[in-house]
């Protein structure tokens, strides 16, 4: 027979630390804690080899783990002697529940030997926490993994877990929907993704800490510890997801408004009849109407928004009362350049057969693409010249060829200038100009 520990079993039963490459008494500790927690008075183990001696903690706990009555023992032992047997009787319950020890004996634990209480602890984790030997619990776990989020390529459980991204797509993973966005994060952002990760778990899958946040992101992370860790997941239940968390929203009018001019976006659910859309547009304590299209068969909402005023502006978008992906949006109106523009000059007014002009002030140089778009009165596209003259003024000259109503197009941008299209009456004879 063999004791089931990792193969470095030294490690393991020797005083150690989460990132030397074992299994940390904290660790121990916080797993003995979490069945402690839920017995009967204040127990609580602080000193791994200290509070076993006497067999009650140990007694409590595996009362609670199997749900078994673990039989008569000494309740308030005083003497070693009475401790010694308390420890027995917890030894005996183990043996007839199929924990297997080798070389530690119930007086190991009474006397405080640190290593064979670290034994005999990972013994009850690989009994009641894995169910197997750790190489196999290993092994399954990984198969689990990568079944789950095969999009991360998980080869083991060291560094891949540094930045929680996979410890995000894993809790998404059992129910769908709880946290879509975990391929958009940083790795910069490591702590707050493992912070978020881990509460998820304990919040929807009541999956304990067992290790810190700062032991999940070090580099040195212990591969059984995080096996500790995560082999709860695999019996995790799917939990109800609102759809707001597979609901996003895209365009521009989520992401840069334009004052005095549409500014549409469009909402997308998961699928049609996803929950109740409810949108809310405010600039301080003003709110600004936002239109609704009908929903779309593919669960898809037209929606766009208009506004007078420059600022910033909040875009909240909940489906059934919970919050989409991302939203609040923070959304900043600006005058568009192209309504900063200005056209002048009797090429936008007034013409005749000879060559025409006018100007057409920009905000600056740097202010966009300017286009000039001359339709003649029979419907026929008319040549023009555009010339940068600098500092974003441009001049344009064109020539009629005949009479009647020209249109003239000045966009920035594909955007109108105001007032654009002129019309400009072309006359024969001489015109009289203002």
């Amino acid at each position: 027979d063999s004791t089931r520990f990792p193969k470095n079993m030294a490690k393991v039963l020797s005083p150690s630390k989460s990132d030397d490459g074992s299994v940390s008494d904290s660790l121990m500790m916080t797993w003995c804690n979490e069945h402690l927690k839920k017995c009967e008075g204040e127990l609580k183990i602080e000193v791994l080899n200290e509070d076993f001696k006497d067999g009650i903690k140990l007694i409590a706990m595996l009362e609670q783990i199997t749900g078994q009555k673990v039989g008569r023992y000494n309740k308030n032992p005083r003497m070693v002697t009475q401790m010694y047997d308390n420890t027995s009787v917890a030894f005996s319950f183990l043996a007839k529940d199929g924990v297997k020890l080798v070389n530690i004996g119930n007086t190991d634990i009474t006397d405080g030997n640190l290593k064979l209480t670290k034994g005999l602890v990972w013994s009850l984790m690989e009994h009641y926490l894995f169910g197997k030997p750790y190489a196999e619990a290993k092994s399954e776990l990984l198969d689990w993994v990568q079944s789950k989020i095969p999009e991360y390529n998980i080869t083991a459980f060291h560094t891949q877990w540094n930045d929680g991204k996979a410890l995000l797509a894993l809790c998404d993973a059992i129910s769908p929907g709880l946290y879509p966005d975990h391929q958009d994060l940083s790795a910069d952002t490591a702590l707050q993704n493992v912070t978020e990760g881990m509460a998820l778990a304990l919040q929807h899958y009541f999956i304990p800490k067992l290790l810190t946040e700062e032991e999940v992101i070090s580099p040195s992370i212990a591969e059984p510890s995080l096996v500790c860790y995560l082999t709860p997941f695999m019996k995790a239940k799917p939990v109800y997801v609102n759809q707001a968390r597979r609901t996003r929203a895209e365009g521009p009018g989520v992401t840069a408004g334009r004052v005095k001019k549409e500014n549409p976006f469009k909402v997308i659910t998961p699928l049609k009849d996803s929950g109740k859309l409810e949108i809310k547009i405010t600039q301080g304590a003003k709110e600004i109407p936002c239109t609704v299209g009908a929903e779309s068969a593919e669960g898809v909402y037209d929606c766009a928004w208009t506004t007078d005023d420059a600022g910033d502006y909040v875009i909240a978008v909940t489906l059934d009362g919970e919050h989409i992906r991302k939203s609040p949006f923070s959304v900043t109106c600006v005058e568009s350049e192209a309504s900063q523009c200005e056209a002048t000059g009797r090429g936008i007014s007034l013409g005749m057969l000879i060559p025409v002009g006018f100007r057409v002030k920009t905000p600056g140089p740097d202010s966009g693409k300017l286009e000039v778009k001359v339709v003649g009165s029979s419907g026929d596209d008319v040549p023009c010249s555009v010339n940068h003259a600098g500092d974003g003024l441009y001049e344009v000259t064109y020539l009629p060829h005949s009479a009647g109503l020209y249109k003239v197009h000045v966009t920035l941008d594909s955007e109108h200038v105001p007032n654009s299209p002129f019309d400009v009456n072309v006359n024969v004879g001489p015109v009289q100009w203002e």
